[in-house]
């Protein structure tokens, strides 16, 4: 957001550094720059703290759903298995089996395994993408104007208190040099689309880690429910035993 258009206008004695005197002010507004679906995606994430994923791949939901429901059965099972009627068993079958999203343990297993190689694919995929950008116009780009930042950096820490004001005079024109350079790579930058290809890179590694460690959790949730099926499986046969 601090990338947005802006204005400086001089109000007086400042207190910050390489900048005696200054006030910014954004010449367009937050919905505006981020546009309608990110702005939406912006606040959800001021009010929740979260971001909500594309979820319309059914097969991802089912692979969301299936360690859910499968440690919800068998801890029914569990509670349920000194009820023996066909009423009290029934209850299993409408409030969970209905919801499974998948028939057998193999099923799930195979499942799993593909959203592993799914999820390992995109990230060599999006890799790539980045190692062709840093070699391509826009990596050039942004690592022109992250070393103008540098350099523009290191003059002001060169002045006394860090002010421009007592800067040498090749120094200040050094850094207007250096400050009209970069809005215009800035500028191209934006205007080519390099920066807006940049994002989407960063928003797919974003979104890779996310599945990943959801992946990560499921995986943890169906070895709980396996768990649970072997406690089950041992406390009928002990029953058995007794009768």
């Amino acid at each position: 957001l601090e990338d947005r258009p802006k204005s400086t206008t001089i109000t007086g004695t400042g207190s910050t550094p390489g900048v005696q005197g200054t006030q910014t002010n954004y010449t367009q507004s937050i919905e505006e720059y981020l546009g309608p679906e990110k702005y939406k995606q912006y606040l959800q994430y001021q009010e929740t703290q979260t971001f909500d994923y594309d979820t319309s791949n059914a097969e991802i939901q089912k692979l969301r759903s299936f360690s859910d429901y499968n440690v919800k059965r068998k801890t029914a099972e569990f509670e349920l298995r000194k009820f023996e009627s066909e009423e009290t068993q029934g209850w299993i079958e409408r409030l969970i089996d209905k919801n499974k999203p998948y028939k057998t343990d193999e099923e799930a297993k195979e499942a799993l395994k593909k959203e592993k190689e799914a999820i390992y694919n995109s990230n060599v995929e999006n890799e790539l993408k980045i190692k062709e950008f840093e070699q391509g116009a826009g990596g050039k780009i942004k690592n022109e104007i992250l070393e103008s930042n540098s350099e523009l950096r290191a003059i002001i820490q060169r002045t006394e208190d860090n002010n421009m004001q007592f800067a040498s005079d090749e120094d200040r024109l050094r850094y207007k040099e250096l400050v009209d350079r970069n809005g215009e790579l800035r500028k191209q930058y934006v205007n080519d689309g390099y920066e807006e290809t940049f994002n989407s890179i960063i928003d797919t590694y974003k979104n890779n880690q996310f599945l990943q460690q959801e992946y990560i959790n499921k995986v943890k949730d169906y070895n709980t429910a396996s768990i649970f099926e072997g406690a089950l499986a041992l406390d009928y046969s002990e029953t058995a035993r007794a009768a």
